[in-house]
């Protein structure tokens, strides 16, 4: 039986509502968090989807109207758009949730769980300076 919203469709519509606008290489730190977060639990089920659907993790499906907006905005998507096949090449380069660290392709954000957006005010109580693993763009990532 195939799953109505396959995994990878679930991550790159996440990765898409959250950093659309930013690199590759800051949509690829996304999928890292995705990743990380499944495998230990995170807030996470341990699936894709019950990662990036748990309340309030991800913005994409807080229960907010202008969130809700986005969500219906990327749900409408057509898979041809080059936005949406970037943010999957990021998603299929770090996808194996399985797999161990190749060294020859370091992490990008190591043990970063979490990230907001640089200019966000006020900042989240959990974006301390001393988790702070490193900025992408307009995208800060954090350790817990």
């Amino acid at each position: 039986m195939t799953r109505l919203i396959p995994d990878d469709i679930l991550a790159t519509l996440t990765i898409y509502a959250e950093v659309a606008n930013q690199s590759f290489e800051c949509k690829q730190a996304v999928a890292e968090v995705i990743i990380r977060r499944m495998r230990r639990h995170y807030n996470s089920d341990g699936t894709v989807a019950g990662t990036v659907a748990r309340r309030f993790q991800f913005s994409t499906l807080n229960d907010d109207p202008v969130d809700n907006a986005q969500l219906i905005r990327i749900l409408q998507l057509r898979d041809d758009d080059p936005g949406v096949a970037d943010c999957h090449l990021a998603w299929e380069t770090k996808a194996d949730p399985n797999a161990q660290i190749d060294p020859a392709r370091p992490e990008l954000v190591p043990n970063a769980v979490m990230f907001c957006r640089s200019d966000t005010d006020p900042l989240p109580p959990w974006a301390t300076p001393d988790k702070e693993v490193r900025a992408i763009g307009d995208i800060t990532f954090y350790r817990n």
